[in-house]
């Protein structure tokens, strides 16, 4: 076991890199009290240390202080102990999956969305479902990023899921599920009380240029309002949204952005024009995450779309890999996404124009919550955008 004196450097270090590696927190001084907050959590460490009734791992002491630290920076904040930081580094795993989206929530992860003909629905598996474990393992202290690594592996592989599932009295239970690459549809198209409607299921599938002929032939069929119904939408970044974005715009969409606001990477629209050229809505709720939250705000800032529903999830950022001197790593939320008018939406998430509240079980109260928007927008006097 590593001496007290070893311990406390090494948390000093690992600390150090967080609140300094690549300017991602806070500008310290040499007397900053950020500084003596370190030193006092390593006297606490060494403390509990020498002091324990039992002898204490401290490799294990210091994982739990890594991960406790790390929790507190977001759904994107995690830790990586020795040995998984290669492993990090590779490819991840092959694109299948149970097909259930997921987002962080109270130290688990909630489905907010089951894909049609997946092996989840298969498997009984609803919205509002909590994931508790992975293979045995509790995942209150994986970041967004690694439970999805986790669910992620090759056709045919078997993940089992330890579920809390509020919609059966909190019953608890273990659900082994397959891994199969999705099948489903990406998206769907469809007209209702004269408005178009647009629903994306599985952003990083869709093919723009068949969902582009597909608004055409809306526009050109004589509909003048389109709903874009983002909810649950939760796995496209920024970066992956774009192709459906330049579907309504085009331009400067999005940029990444550091601690300092320094632009690193710029996101730009490049399709020659629009395929929709009508109004439009936007409808959204707290399953609406990352890029579709980005998307929803440029449309607003852009054509004037309004937005209906409820407040979204609040996932705007990049996590950073800063290695640790002990061959672990700490995944720091290093960066921001913007629009390109500086709206971020990263920990608030955004609020809507008009709120439309779903209450009751998420499928029959996702339909109401729609069939009220859509209501509202076939009124003569209403306008999308």
């Amino acid at each position: 076991m590593r001496s007290n004196r070893a311990l406390l450097a090494g948390l000093s270090a690992a600390v150090t890199l967080l609140m300094v590696g690549g300017g991602v927190a806070v500008a310290l001084g040499a007397g900053d009290g950020a500084y003596r907050q370190v030193r006092l959590f390593s006297e606490v460490l060494c403390l509990v240390l020498d002091n324990y009734v039992e002898e204490v791992d401290a490799d294990v002491l210091l994982g739990g202080a890594y991960r406790g630290l790390l929790g507190g920076l977001g759904a994107r904040g995690g830790y990586l102990a020795r040995g998984e930081v290669e492993a990090w580094r590779e490819a991840p795993p092959d694109g299948a999956d149970p097909g259930i989206v997921v987002l962080k929530a109270f130290g688990s992860f909630e489905v907010v969305s089951v894909l049609p003909g997946s092996p989840a629905e298969a498997a009984g598996i609803e919205p509002g479902d909590q994931v508790r474990r992975l293979d045995g393992q509790l995942v209150r202290d994986l970041s967004l990023d690694q439970a999805l690594r986790k669910l992620r592996g090759a056709p045919g592989s078997t993940v089992r899921l330890g579920l809390l599932r509020p919609l059966q009295g909190y019953r608890r239970e273990e659900i082994v599920v397959e891994r199969a690459r999705r099948t489903g549809p990406a998206y769907r198209v469809g007209i209702e009380k004269g408005i178009g409607v647009l629903a994306l299921v599985d952003p990083l599938r869709v093919d723009p240029a068949r969902l582009a002929r597909e608004l055409e032939e809306l526009r050109d069929g004589g509909v003048r309002k389109l709903l874009l119904d983002l909810r649950n939408v939760a796995e496209a970044s920024p970066r992956d949204i774009v192709p459906l974005a330049e579907l309504f715009t085009s331009g400067s969409l999005f940029r990444k952005t550091d601690r300092s606001g320094r632009t690193v990477e710029a996101m730009n629209g490049r399709r020659e024009r629009p395929a929709w050229t009508g109004e439009i809505a936007v409808l959204v709720n707290a399953g609406t995450a990352d890029g579709a939250e980005g998307l929803a705000q440029v449309l607003r800032e852009r054509l004037g779309a309004p937005v209906y529903g409820e407040g979204t999830y609040g996932l705007g950022s990049e996590a950073k890999l800063l290695e640790l001197p002990d061959g672990g790593g700490l995944l720091v939320p290093a960066y921001a996404w913007v629009t390109a008018a500086g709206t971020a939406w990263d920990g608030e998430g955004l609020e809507p124009d008009h709120v439309v509240r779903a209450e009751g079980r998420p499928a029959e109260a996702n339909a109401e919550q729609r069939r009220k928007v859509i209501e509202a927008l076939a009124k003569p006097e209403a306008k999308a955008a």
